[in-house]
């Protein structure tokens, strides 16, 4: 099944292989494969061994033993080129010395038969033979060993002196990158002690496996986490078979990364198991005191982490001093005592007084906190503590606050039992949301799908939905700039569902009550039960039943039953009005578009007319409305009668940036499902949504709104 050949030789694929890839993609879809693979190595990757066994020597050997990998698929240079949009910039997710990795997305659009499923692709760099002696490393490596705590080969590419791979998208990235990153939060203990186990049960499958493997390379840069913080160990390009029958070692070219390597293999080149046993000692150690395994920031003593720690591991007056301040308070004594014990025998001298792996992981398995305090999903979601205050209530769902064990307050939403809608929306914002991930779209922590329950965790958004902080039910009074970045940070996040998101996906219910704030007010979107792709033929909108929420829904959209990304942009010029007058869209039958479309007047350069119609903590909050003009001019932009008289959301986080620019505002940052209407599945014309006859009754008050997403921190339930 090799496909060193031409585009054509290589585009077939067996119904084994696309059986095995149904088998291998699950709907906890992991995310972000960001490899930022450490360039210090011993020696820079060049020739290696090239008697050694454990790869194939040329192309014709992997051709031979290619067949094997049934679960690997060939795909064509076109394929990776498509889904990566012909290796664009801005789908990079890592680069290093071996080449540079992309996003993408494959799916029955690549190829038919294929699951839809987002990829790491690798694309190594053509200079030199190495590159090519480290790709077919990893495809045999990878393509023969399968493990919760490896990361999956999903595919490759060899077609003439391009060589691919493709594994599966890793949602957070390296562990280095939340081990010292400044911008990242500090990874719990808990956290820390369940990222090891899972390295460490990777390394002793490795060891264990029939025939040996020593990884060679192991280090923080090459585990990834995915959703859950699972570690997976990715980067095969270094890794060599282990000694056999009465052989003691492997003798080799010594590689691998400073300050990770094992001291005996570094002055030998003897290759034993207990080398990478000594490199996951400096792993466990950078884990236990949050410092690089080699910082040159440091004072000289202190340069070397293994030299500066290892003689304080064993004595329990000073190991408690190297233990990262940060996690103060999240472990026990006896804990540390034990973690650190292990890295003290992990880094000996002496390779034989080094444990196996197998020992490691027994040793760590006792060290996970709080086992008797979670629940586990089957389907390998995040754990999180039993019970938690009651939030919100809602025909279709209901929504508690919880708490993980790491102490990671979350909202975790359960649908009611029996309930079909709730049930379809849950699946679909599962789907979404593993496949997007930006600051400004609330984040999926994990989900439950057991023994008839279903549920979705989130990260927590203790200031509610910016519905509550208009209405005052929350208590934040939003003064006129706060309300410009709310709207900004609004903005970017359907930007990026439009534009960046691959394929593209329209939110289909954006309105106040899915805009979620942070404990900083930063804004978030939430709420994808009613969202929907938008795949490339069907150009530029999808036909669908109308959904959505009264009062925020584009007409156009209503009358002709076609969702395009524009019905978006006039739902968040409603929001964009909501926030400038603090009103629902329709109160006591009047509809805040037309109304203010009556009021405006431009020569009235003060208020424009509105003063009457804008909400008061504006006017009682803020000395100076900067570029109000400019602002209402581009809500009444977004909500024109036809889509294409709307700017795009790019268009308009441009233009909001430039209001607060214009004012010397950093426009950075500081520091759940829709029960919305079903308009029915009826193909013929539908009236204008928002004609004179708007019934009082119905629009009295915030009740008669179908309450859709969003929480907040009162444990009243609301009645619905």
């Amino acid at each position: 099944m090799g496909n060193c050949g031409t585009r054509e030789e290589s585009a077939v694929v067996s119904n084994a292989q696309v059986q095995q890839l149904h088998t291998s993609s699950s709907l906890a879809v992991k995310n972000a494969n960001n490899n930022a693979t450490d360039k210090r190595h011993i020696h820079n990757r060049s020739i290696s061994d090239l008697s050694d066994p454990s790869t194939p020597r040329n192309l014709e050997d992997f051709r031979k033993n290619s067949v094997l990998y049934t679960h690997v698929i060939a795909f064509t240079l076109y394929e990776l080129e498509t889904i990566t949009k012909s290796f664009r910039s801005d789908y990079i997710l890592g680069e290093g010395g071996f080449g540079t990795v992309y996003k993408g997305y494959i799916d029955e659009n690549v190829r038919v038969g294929l699951k839809s499923l987002p990829v790491a692709v690798k694309v190594l760099n053509k200079e030199g033979l190495q590159g090519h002696r480290e790709w077919l490393t990893e495809v045999n490596f990878l393509g023969q060993l399968r493990h919760p705590n490896l990361v999956k080969l999903i595919g490759y590419c060899c077609e003439d002196d391009h060589r691919l791979l493709v594994y599966e998208f890793m949602f957070r990235g390296s562990l280095e990158n939340h081990l010292f990153r400044k911008t990242t939060v500090p990874l719990p203990w808990a956290r820390r002690m369940m990222i090891a186990l899972g390295a460490a049960k990777g390394l002793a499958f490795l060891h264990n496996a029939e025939r040996p493997v020593i990884y060679r390379d192991f280090k923080t840069s090459n585990i990834l986490l995915d959703s859950d913080y699972t570690a997976k160990l990715s980067d095969f390009g270094l890794a060599k078979a282990g000694p056999q029958g009465d052989e003691t070692h492997v003798s080799t070219r010594v590689m691998g990364t400073y300050g990770y390597a094992a001291p005996e293999y570094v002055m030998t080149g003897h290759l034993t198991a207990r080398s990478d046993v000594y490199s996951f000692g400096v792993v466990l150690l950078e884990l236990l005191t949050g410092r690089k395994s080699v910082d040159k920031t440091k004072p000289s003593k202190e340069q070397n982490l293994v030299d500066w720690a290892r003689p304080k591991l064993n004595d329990k007056r000073k190991l408690l001093q190297i233990i990262d301040p940060r996690l103060e308070s999240q472990y026990s004594i006896r804990a540390a005592q034990k973690a650190c014990s292990l890295a003290y025998y992990c880094l000996s001298q002496n390779p034989k007084a080094r444990p196996l792996m197998s020992d490691v992981v027994e040793t760590l398995e006792p060290l996970q906190s709080g086992n008797d305090a979670i629940e586990y999903s089957s389907m390998g979601t995040t754990p999180f503590v039993r019970g938690g205050s009651h939030i919100i209530t809602h025909h279709s769902w209901q929504v508690y606050r919880g708490m993980l064990v790491d102490g990671q307050a979350v909202a975790i939403k359960r649908a009611q039992q029996g309930s079909m809608q709730g049930g379809l929306e849950f699946k679909t914002e599962i789907e979404l949301l593993s496949r997007v991930h930006h600051k400004n779209l609330l984040g999926l922590v994990g989900f439950c799908f057991e023994q008839g329950e279903q549920m979705l965790v989130y990260e927590f958004m203790p200031n509610g939905t910016l519905r509550d902080s208009l209405s005052g039910k929350s208590g934040i009074n939003l003064d006129w700039k706060r309300r410009l970045r709310i709207a900004l940070g609004s903005a970017r996040g359907l930007a990026y569902l439009h534009e960046l998101a691959n394929p593209p996906i329209i939110h289909r219910d954006v309105k106040s009550t899915n805009i979620l704030l942070d404990e900083h007010l930063n804004a978030k979107v939430a709420d994808f039960g009613l969202s929907k792709l938008v795949s490339d033929n069907e150009k530029g909108h999808v036909s669908t039943q109308v959904k959505g929420t009264l009062g925020y829904l584009d007409p156009e959209y209503y009358m002709t039953q076609q969702l395009t990304e524009k019905s978006d942009v006039y739902s968040f010029g409603v929001v964009m009005l909501e926030l400038l007058t603090g009103k629902l869209p329709i109160e006591k039958g009047k509809y805040v578009v037309r109304e203010v479309r009556m009021l405006m007047n431009k020569s009235e350069e003060e208020y424009y007319g509105l003063k009457q119609l804008m909400d008061a903590t504006i006017l009682n909050n803020t000395t100076t409305i900067i570029g109000l003009g400019r602002f209402l001019e581009l809500a009444m932009q977004c909500v024109e009668e036809s889509a294409v008289d709307r700017p795009t959301m790019s268009e308009v986080v441009k233009a909001i940036e430039s209001i607060l620019q214009n004012d010397g505002i950093n426009t950075n940052t500081t520091s759940a499902s829709s029960s919305a209407t079903d308009f029915g599945a009826s193909r013929t014309a539908h009236r204008h949504p928002y004609n004179d006859s708007i019934p009082k009754k119905d629009t009295h008050d915030s009740n008669s709104f179908d309450y859709s997403g969003g929480y907040t921190l009162s444990t009243k339930v609301e009645p619905k």
